[in-house]
């Protein structure tokens, strides 16, 4: 009887001791009578860093060139013989549209008219070079002259303004030569589109209601090389000064000629502007002279060229 007491006294004692362990340890897990999951583990970091957006937009391919962009290329540099061989090429460069001229050789100069176009002189290029497709406009240039609208051509241009117009898009004024074989081609075109007049390809008196229009609006009057407005619409300033006697310096064969600084007018004017009926002063070897007026300074414009390279 005393071992079962003794026995019970124990196991009393020892109930009491788990009570005691129990208590603090288990009153975290038990609330209200409601089991609440605990973990030992170290709570994870949530990271406030976006994921990398990785872009599946894909570049913008430059177009392949077409066979006869490869055409045209191959041409400009081996050389044309003939207007109708040459593949319009024009390109955008420094934010303008230029057009390629390839290397050829034309008969430079008229026994025609004007006894300052001859005698006639070939000129050859042994480089391709770019010249302007429209004369330069109000919008290109920053400001209008006579008459405001973008797509006119800037007039009232003095040849300082014009050629540092040029510098600034790493171009210049074209050369007298230059211009000149841009407009016949080794053809000799008397006009940029061909050997006759045609009153509707060119911007000047009577469909020009006394003053420029919109650059390009006469395309019968493109040349061979695809620019528009060489005979017409402004004179263009090209870089040479004038000398009357110039072309019996020049021996046959001349190669890329730069014209000459032994002039006693300012510069040369050539292509004839919007005043002007007289199909003689529109025709591309037609050499024009500064004149100071008032009337004059409106029809005063520019293109500017760029070398191949």
């Amino acid at each position: 009887m005393y071992f079962l007491r003794k026995t019970y006294r124990s196991v009393l004692v020892l109930l009491g001791l788990l009570i005691l362990i129990c208590i603090p340890a288990c009153s975290s897990a038990i609330t209200d009578g409601e089991l609440i999951a605990t973990s030992t583990a170290e709570p994870v970091a949530t990271s406030t860093i976006k994921p990398t957006t990785v872009s599946t937009t894909e570049p913008t391919a430059v177009p392949p060139l077409t066979k006869e962009d490869e055409a045209s290329l191959q041409l400009a540099e081996t050389g044309v013989d003939t207007n109708d061989e040459w593949i319009v090429y024009t390109d955008t460069i420094n934010g303008t549209e230029m057009a390629l001229v390839p290397i050829g050789c034309f008969m430079m100069g008229s026994t025609e008219e004007n006894t300052d176009e001859s005698p006639i002189h070939r000129v050859c290029f042994d480089k391709p070079y770019w010249i302007d497709v429209t004369e330069v406009t109000n919008e290109a240039y920053g400001s209008s002259g006579n008459w405001a609208g973008d797509d006119l051509p800037r007039d009232s241009i003095s040849w300082t303004d014009a050629d540092t117009h040029c510098q600034s898009r790493g171009a210049h004024l074209p050369t007298e030569a230059e211009w000149e074989y841009a407009a016949r081609g080794p053809s000799n075109l008397i006009y940029p589109w061909g050997d006759e007049f045609v009153a509707n390809n060119v911007v000047h008196e009577p469909n020009s209601r006394h003053q420029t229009a919109k650059v390009g609006s006469r395309p019968g009057g493109i040349s061979w090389v695809g620019a528009y407005d060489l005979s017409g619409n402004v004179s263009e300033w090209v870089n040479d000064r004038y000398d009357a006697d110039y072309y019996e310096t020049l021996a046959e064969g001349v190669v890329n000629p730069q014209g000459t600084e032994n002039g006693t007018v300012a510069s040369l004017l050539r292509g004839g502007y919007w005043n002007i009926a007289n199909p003689t002063f529109l025709r591309a070897a037609y050499r024009g002279k500064f004149i100071q007026n008032d009337l004059f300074a409106r029809a005063l414009g520019f293109r500017c060229a760029h070398s191949y390279d």
